[in-house]
């Protein structure tokens, strides 16, 4: 038998465990406000002590009201929190397995937003991240804080279809990826159509830049589970409407994802001009002198990429600031990465027109030149690309569309779409 070890008992300490299987701490947000096991937190547990886990450690557990790392972090500083964790431990063991918790304290690296009380450290030097100066620590000791399933498990469960269909999912992004292997898990016959030839959409080229290479994990994972579940994927191929009608399927779900837009600009098809995407697909790299015309994490990103390459960045971005659609404490540190390369940044400058050295702005009325560089790279987001549905739409018997060709999301939602969707199908 293969990992023998892997599925045999064993101890330890005093804990005796079913096997080796371990689910580590991780944040689920899923408590009360004031840190109690909620009916939501309980159920994500048993899901795992139902899936044979031999041992299921629970996040950040606050052991006082200001170390709270997160809202809704579960909290065990009285005696008020028994009751909850005797139910959760409880039900857990009633399957066999074990848990323990993560007890900690997040000192300065919390906020009032969060705890509704000034944090506590015991030197008065601010996170700098969070940047709230934290009060002394008394003298009185501390008391001894990518799965669209994850949270939903009252809600999600992938259970056999009573009638078994085929079904064709057009595009391999991250929602047309979750939703193909859990039709082909529920029983139905799967044939997913994407037209590069390697699988991820959007989440791939995600994990191009800096610091984010992890999220290449999630694509690799979700191509083994389609594999595992019987999935006929069609790699480096465009479905067509021929083609899919050729299959006749009894359902078709859209997940084509989305293009960069390209806004009506002038000079916009110059020579020195590359669209973000091509730079993460690796297609095209620009030269030593790069103006990116970007709108937040997409521009800044590739600021960051550029900047270990050497080259000599300017952002030029039409808002009042950059990133301001990344999470703070994700954003201190990405300013900082980029003030370090030297980056240039415009805000408050509307782009008029594209040269080929550079490009005109407009800010507050006046209009500017920036010229210089070699190339000039557009990150200006993207749009959503559904043209299919309506080529198909009746001429099988279903047609959804899902993700991206909705409208341009986050990866998370886009897979918790895809989730429901095929959960339910």
């Amino acid at each position: 038998m293969r990992f023998e070890k892997l599925f045999s008992p064993t101890r330890v300490g005093a804990l005796e465990l079913k096997n080796r299987l371990v689910v580590p701490p991780m944040a689920t947000t899923l408590c009360g406000e004031d840190g109690a096991v909620t009916d939501r937190f309980l159920a994500y547990w048993v899901r795992r002590a139902k899936g044979g886990w031999g041992l299921l450690i629970v996040e950040f557990t606050a052991v006082e009201p200001r170390g709270k790392e997160s809202p809704r972090a579960p909290g065990l500083w009285d005696e008020s929190f028994v009751e909850g964790f005797s139910r959760l431990t409880h039900a857990v063991h009633s399957l066999g397995a074990k848990m323990v918790v993560q007890i900690g304290h997040a000192g300065r690296q919390t906020f009032s937003g969060i705890t509704k009380l000034q944090p506590v450290s015991p030197s008065p030097l601010p996170c700098p991240v969070d940047r709230q100066l934290p009060g002394p620590v008394s003298k009185e000791p501390i008391r001894c804080t990518m799965n669209p399933f994850s949270g939903r498990e009252m809600e999600l469960e992938v259970r056999p279809s009573r009638r078994p269909k085929r079904v064709i999912v057009v595009g391999g992004g991250p929602a047309g990826l979750e939703c193909s292997w859990i039709l082909a898990k529920r029983g139905h016959h799967v044939i997913l159509y994407e037209k590069a030839q390697r699988p991820g959409g959007q989440l791939r080229l995600a994990s191009v830049p800096p610091f984010k290479q992890e999220i290449s994990k999630a694509v690799s994972w979700l191509t083994r589970m389609c594999e595992a579940n019987g999935v006929e994927m069609r790699l480096g191929r465009e479905a067509t409407t021929e083609d899919i009608l050729s299959c006749a399927p009894e359902a078709v779900i859209v997940a084509t994802g989305a293009r960069p837009c390209r806004p009506e600009i002038k000079g916009i098809d110059g020579k020195s001009v590359i669209f973000f995407n091509d730079i993460l697909e690796g297609r095209r790299f620009p030269g030593d002198k790069v103006l990116i015309v970007g709108e937040g994490r997409i521009g800044c990103e590739l600021a960051d990429l550029l900047g270990e390459y050497g080259r000599a960045v300017t952002i030029v971005e039409r808002l009042g600031d950059i990133a301001i659609d990344i999470p703070f404490q994700i954003r201190e540190f990405l300013l900082l990465r980029l003030k370090a390369y030297g980056v240039r940044i415009e805000t408050r400058a509307e782009v008029r027109e594209i040269l080929e050295d550079g490009v005109v702005f407009e800010r507050d009325g006046e209009i500017g030149v920036l010229k210089g560089f070699d190339s000039v790279v557009l990150a200006l987001g993207s749009m959503s690309e559904h043209g299919l549905k309506e080529e198909i739409e009746g001429k099988v018997p279903e047609v959804f569309v899902i993700g991206d060709a909705v409208s341009p999301r986050s990866a998370r939602e886009a897979m918790e779409e895809a989730a429901r969707l095929a959960s339910r199908l």
